[in-house]
């Protein structure tokens, strides 16, 4: 996952694994308010394994926030 703050402000960011889907909760969460520099990126190794039901989800702090989230990883199937 790489969080990149495209904005001359910093910024902070929540992540969120949801399993089959649920409401967010705050169980969910794998990162919460975690700042990133101005102009600059935040990079996450997870190591993760999702299910085709489960959802991640991004959010940033700022209602004019220049975040931009991409996630990267490999469908396995059996």
């Amino acid at each position: 996952m790489i969080i990149a703050n495209r904005a001359s402000a910093a910024d902070t960011f929540r992540l969120a694994l949801r399993t089959d889907g649920d409401a967010i909760s705050d169980k969910h969460y794998l990162a919460y308010d975690v700042p990133v520099a101005a102009n600059d990126s935040t990079t996450l190794t997870l190591g993760i394994t999702m299910a085709a039901t489960d959802v991640l989800s991004v959010a940033a702090s700022g209602t004019a926030s220049e975040l931009s989230f991409n996630a990267f990883g490999a469908e396995v199937t059996v």
